[in-house]
């Protein structure tokens, strides 16, 4: 029996680990290194180890043999563990430390994208603020080169190292002293207005590569896009594959800059002399803005937590997907459903500010459906499940229309009793001001389809009118009596 090793123990690593072993049909075992305590994950593992410090006191606890290895968070990435395994001859399904700095480093992936002329038209114009050169003079000049500004640390910073003027700050002079005092380097950015979106794909090392479908992210805290920036507080995709707000140009775009980045990240592998090109995620966050699309950034792993419904709607083996990487043949397209899907999670009342040994209990009515949750970072003991600090569980929910989604999921998250916090308005804006109240017209209307023969079976020659009319019109006689009933609205 062979050895999958997944890095990671979020919402996002479980989902995989449920995807690679529906689809392995038992063919594999999974071994998992945990970078949060998910008591839930340790049902699917015949081992789980803590990550430690150093990457060689973390496998001293693995003696089994690995088949191939799927990283799950960035920190790892940039911690050099895809070219420990690599050195291993163990393949990775994440790419090399020198690859993934376009993720690690804003700096870097700015200029990666300046290099390029096509890649440059998609790029926002952006200055760098150097660790050597801050001063109040430089930094004022830098700010006053954009009408409005967005503020990048370079490195990672767990997807909370963005501020944007307008949400999380309105004076630029007041991020002058914040910058001056801080040992990181910044990218500047010209701040854009529209819709965020992202767009996954997955590759080989070979410059062969799929798409998954767009999905929108929702990184905000509070309803409305509003509060300090999260992990991510949950994500929708509407029917067929898509966002309202996206066309098919949208998508063919979005597809051509992540083929074009991956092609061009892979020349780095024979001028570096690296062992192997880059395989595994590219995710790309972008933004539809009036004048087009635009790059917000990179990252080098399943986002999460579009993970989620990425893998959800993934109608391909992905272990059969996961193979064709490492063997550097990802040629066969994936196939998807075509329903829609929303997730949203739950986090603890003070997330994203919360205390390390802090734990809650979490109690479920009965009418909670543990089908559709994904445990995040949650701890059982005597059968109590306790969330802790970070992103507690996610709700999902899928159906023909988001709408069903949107219905399905709310329900289920009131279920949810504890110390706990989850947004209201996750896909709210691509509903209608009556779903948004529980009032579907293209579920009534579909109810009224659904009974009409019925109806009909009803009618003799007095009838008058069509089924839907305002008022009914029965003949009697030389008179006709019309009768209506009124729905809620007119009341």
């Amino acid at each position: 029996m062979q050895i999958i090793l997944v890095i990671g123990s979020g919402a996002r690593e479980l989902k995989i680990i449920q995807k690679l072993t529906e689809d392995a049909l038992g063919e594999q075992n999974i071994i998992c290194i945990k970078t949060q305590e998910n008591t839930e994950i340790d049902k699917y593992c015949v081992k789980v180890v803590s990550m430690k410090l150093l990457i060689k006191e973390t496998m001293e606890d693995i003696t089994e043999a690995i088949h191939f290895c799927i990283i799950g968070p960035e920190a790892p990435l940039k911690q050099g563990y895809a070219d420990y395994f690599e050195q291993q001859n163990i393949p990775c399904i994440g790419p090399l430390k020198y690859y993934a700095q376009i993720e690690t480093s804003k700096q870097f992936c700015r200029e990666f994208l300046n290099c390029d002329h096509t890649l440059r038209n998609y790029s926002p114009r952006y200055m760098i603020i150097e660790k050597n050169a801050k001063t109040s003079t430089s930094i004022n000049s830098i700010f006053n080169t954009f009408d409005e500004i967005v503020i990048k640390k370079d490195g990672l910073c767990g997807g909370k190292g963005v501020t944007v003027q307008g949400d999380d700050f309105t004076n630029k002079d007041e991020q002058i002293d914040y910058i001056l005092n801080s040992n990181d380097k910044f990218v500047i950015e010209e701040k854009l207005e529209g819709e965020e979106f992202s767009f996954l794909s997955m590759t080989d090392g070979n410059n062969n590569i799929q798409h998954f479908p767009p999905i929108q992210d929702n990184k905000r805290l509070l309803d409305g896009d509003k509060g300090p920036n999260t992990g991510g507080m949950g994500c929708v995709i509407g029917e067929n594959n898509t966002l309202p707000f996206l066309d098919e140009k949208d998508i063919e775009t979005t597809k051509k800059i992540n083929t074009k980045v991956i092609n061009k990240i892979n020349k780095f592998q024979k001028d570096n002399k690296l062992s192997v090109g880059y395989r595994g995620i590219l995710y790309g966050s972008y933004i539809k803005t009036k004048n087009g699309i635009y790059i917000i950034e990179f990252n080098c792993r399943f986002g999460d937590p579009e993970c989620i419904i990425a893998l959800s709607l993934l109608k391909s083996n992905f272990y059969s997907i996961c193979l064709d990487v490492i063997s550097g043949n990802l040629t066969k397209p994936f196939e998807f459903s075509n329903d829609a899907m929303m997730c949203v999670y739950a986090v603890p009342e003070d997330y994203p500010k919360a205390v390390e040994n802090d734990s809650y209990d979490i109690y479920f009515e009965p009418e909670f459906d543990f089908k559709n949750v994904i445990f995040s970072n949650v701890k059982v003991v005597n059968k109590h499940i306790l969330s802790l600090k970070s992103r507690t569980l996610c709700c999902i929910a899928r159906g023909k229309e988001l709408y069903e989604c949107y219905t399905k999921v709310y329900n289920n998250m009131k279920c949810i009793k504890g110390r706990l916090f989850y947004r209201k308005d996750i896909g709210s804006k691509f509903l209608t001001n009556y779903e948004q109240s529980g009032v579907s017209i293209k579920n009534g209307d579909q109810a009224i389809q659904n009974i009409k023969k019925h109806i009909l079976s009803t009618y003799n020659e007095n009838v008058l009118s069509e089924v839907g009319s305002f008022g009914g019109e029965y003949k009697l006689g030389n008179d006709v009596l019309i009768a209506s009933i009124d729905g809620v609205g007119t009341k």
